[in-house]
């Protein structure tokens, strides 16, 4: 068992004039041994050491490295010592660019399937331990570093080393640090507010992703919506199928459903171009008449007759309504009125609504609010008439539709209706007249070309052209047309081109006359009601007599030209989607034949026909599905880059401000070593630690000194002490004390 023997305490780095002789005790402890030589082997070993001590390279002064160590061990020695900075500093600069690289692919994109079920949040948080690392690793060294140049500028504090410790371990030590400098003195100042914004690199790096929902191109689904570039009726008479008056009646209650595939549920559209048809009404209130005559009835009461009609030059169409109001007429049990009637005139549908005493409404028998306003006399219900002359007509209509949840939404954004007043030209059957037209954005140069030489005037800047149909003609090479027999394989090819490139539009010239006498047959003469007196002793709407048109413009007395447009706009766009998914019979549209005839059953199959399929191709668009998308909001990385620059530039600036010290000076960075072995004592021989023997200052061979001194913190009579271990194992040939003894330090 050893024990401790009072010595004199002597600080680490404390001066001493000579190296100390073994005590009373520690030479008793000696012959406890049982041998007196050991301490003749220390002395030995003392003497050896001082002789040492003069040798160059051997002494403990402020020593750089041997200048006649291995060539190989300086080249490498940098290396072992600078390892660790240059490692934080590929880090730093990794982490911050990984980041990027990571985010910029998936901006506004559907967040990736990785294997493991690894996110982009979580490469992002792994980033950002790694930058916040890298990046305190550089401060903590470099405000380590800091401190042996801010002490080789003079003396200072030396609670500075403390402030300068606490610095390098965290941001609390930074506070402190801040506190005691003065700015000029840049780079302490630069890391310690570096180490302080270091703690917001994580909570900034977490609001720099976040989660949308955003549509994605799904290829897998179809997307398409019905188009006609031409449509072709019946060749039966000269009237409209039952299926096509019911799509004009179905009109007055919805404008139908236009058949559409959307796959995922959400599609877009590009601009599309259908053939239909649209509508204008014109009010014509303003040329209506109002006529009452005041009569007698032979019991005397008062009989009122008001006529309103709308001039005209055709005695045989006449256009008016005959009201007739009594005074007796309360108890009469039913009562029947003329409220309307309709005409055709002109290709037109002229719909007049006759007056009915003073305006009021039939429901209560009061006056309706909004005739109440002056402004508003020239209403039709509140002037008690009106008239409108509407007409139907072929149009191209554009749309820009989207399907949204399975709901299709098509906006109207182009009506030509112009275009189609071309002159009449055959079809390709060769017996149906129809009006054409050319898409001028789809043709191509070639085109141009044989359409101004057929004196086509393109110079006009116009988008629609009204167009001749060659009708199975072919041109000669000086561009005269021949006539030859129908044949389905010498169609113009221009106007093959025209056809599969969807730029032709075309519809039957017959068409509209068609709809007016439809119009003529069930839609005209005169809309008349049975009144039925209520308790009150006003009349009240009882059973209706006439079209449903008129009917509807009518609506129980609530009428308006606003309601009229509106509901043949309705009856238009319903025609138009009903002839969109029905655009004629094969044989006359789709497969035309010589004749437009329906061929015999026996040829069901044959070729001799001329495909214009492609005019009925629908329109094709994108489907879309929802997934879960990566917003990136860039600027929260503004501070992980600000972090990571200039932690960059503070290191290079300390590490460039550090070369005014010594070589060996510039590895000591966080190292505790340098000021436990060249403390307050320096580097003077006489004042050098006995028991400190490294070869130089560098850290390294410090560290290698530092290895072989065992401490221990102990008490004695003057309080807590560092003792050191001496031991055979550890300290055996450089100390002059036998082994197992302690010493103080």
């Amino acid at each position: 068992m050893s024990t401790f023997h009072a010595v004199p305490r002597k600080p680490i780095g404390s001066p001493s004039s000579e190296e100390p002789a073994p005590t009373e005790a520690q030479t008793s402890l000696l012959s406890h041994e049982g041998s007196k030589d050991g301490v003749r082997k220390g002395q030995s070993l003392n003497a050896e050491k001082q002789a040492l001590r003069g040798v160059p390279g051997h002494n403990n002064g402020f020593h750089q490295s041997p200048g006649n160590t291995d060539k190989r061990r300086q080249y490498l020695r940098p290396i072992a010592t600078w390892w660790q900075e240059a490692l934080a500093v590929v880090l730093l600069l990794a982490s911050l660019v990984a980041s990027f690289a990571t985010l910029y692919p998936y901006q506004g994109k559907p967040i990736p399937e990785w294997p493991y079920s690894i996110t982009i949040g979580a490469l992002l948080s792994i980033y950002s331990v790694i930058l916040r690392l890298a990046a305190t690793f550089l401060l903590s060294q470099g405000i380590a570093q800091s401190k042996w140049h801010w002490f080789s500028g003079g003396p200072r504090p030396l609670y500075d080393m403390v402030l300068h410790d606490n610095a390098s371990r965290g941001p609390m030590g930074a506070f402190g640090l801040l506190y005691r400098l003065v700015l000029p003195v840049t780079w302490q100042w630069l890391g310690c507010m570096l180490a302080i914004a270091a703690l917001l690199v994580g909570p900034f790096t977490q609001q720099v992703l976040q989660y949308d929902n955003c549509a994605v191109l799904d290829v897998g689904s179809e997307a398409y919506i019905t188009r006609a570039s031409a449509f072709m009726q019946s060749n039966e008479g000269s009237h409209l199928t039952l299926r096509e008056q019911s799509f004009i009646i179905a009109g007055l209650y919805s404008p139908g459903v236009v058949i559409n595939s959307c796959g995922s549920g959400n599609c877009t559209f590009a601009p599309y171009t259908t053939v239909g048809y649209c509508s204008r009404c014109e009010d014509i209130s303003s040329q209506v008449r109002t006529d009452k005559v005041l009569e007698q009835d032979e019991d005397g009461f008062g009989i009122q007759t008001i006529t309103t009609s709308i001039p005209s030059d055709q005695e045989n169409w006449p256009v008016q309504v005959r009201y007739t109001s009594r005074e007796r007429e309360i108890s009469q049990p039913y009562v029947d009125r003329t409220l309307a009637t309709a005409v055709v005139r002109n290709d037109s549908y002229v719909v007049l609504i006759g007056l009915a005493e003073n305006p009021w409404n039939r429901n209560n028998g009061d006056t309706p609010a909004e005739c109440a306003d002056p402004a508003n006399g020239k209403l039709w219900r509140c002037q008690g008439y009106g008239a409108a002359s509407c007409s139907l007509f072929p149009c191209l209509r554009t749309y820009h539709s989207t399907v949204t949840n399975g709901l299709l939404h098509e906006e109207l954004v182009e009506l030509e209706s112009e275009a189609l007043k071309s002159s009449l030209s055959p079809w390709f059957d060769r017996a149906t007249y129809v009006q054409a037209v050319l898409n001028l954005s789809c043709i191509n140069d070639d085109d141009r070309a044989i359409l101004r030489n057929r004196s086509y005037d393109l110079d006009n800047e116009i988008a629609w052209l009204p167009y001749n149909l060659t009708s199975g003609e072919r041109f000669t090479e000086t561009d005269e047309p021949l006539s030859i027999p129908f044949n389905p394989d010498i169609t113009d090819p221009m106007e093959r081109g025209l056809i599969d490139r969807g730029c032709l539009f075309a519809v039957p010239s017959d068409y509209q006359e068609r709809l007016m006498w439809y119009f003529h047959l069930f839609h005209t003469r005169s809309l008349n009601v049975t009144e039925v007196p209520d308790a009150s002793g006003y009349r009240v709407n009882g059973q209706m007599k006439g079209s449903q048109i008129q009917q509807f413009v009518w609506n129980d007395g609530d009428f308006s030209m606003e309601r009229t447009e509106s509901l043949f706009d309705n009856i238009t766009l319903s025609l138009t989607n009903a002839l969109r998914t029905n655009p004629g019979p094969l044989w006359r549209a789709t497969h035309v034949r010589e004749g437009g005839y329906k061929p015999e059953a026996t040829a069901e199959n044959d070729t001799n026909y001329i495909d214009v399929t492609s005019l009925y191709l629908p329109a094709v668009g994108q489907a879309w599905t929802t997934k879960t998308c990566a917003r990136i909001r860039w600027p929260w990385l503004i501070l992980p880059a600000i972090v990571t620059i200039f932690a960059l530039v503070f290191y290079v600036g300390v590490s460039i401000s550090a070369r005014t010290l010594p070589q060996d000076v510039r590895t000591w960075k966080t190292s505790p070593l340098p000021f436990m072995f060249y403390g307050p004592g320096g580097t003077d021989q006489s004042r050098q630690q006995e028991w400190f023997n490294a070869t130089s200052q560098h850290v390294d061979d410090m560290d290698a000194a530092a290895r072989k001194i065992h401490l221990k913190l102990d008490r004695d009579e003057a309080g807590m002490a560092f003792s050191r271990k001496r031991g055979a194992v550890v300290d055996a040939e450089r100390s002059s004390l036998t082994s197992g003894s302690d010493a103080v330090l």
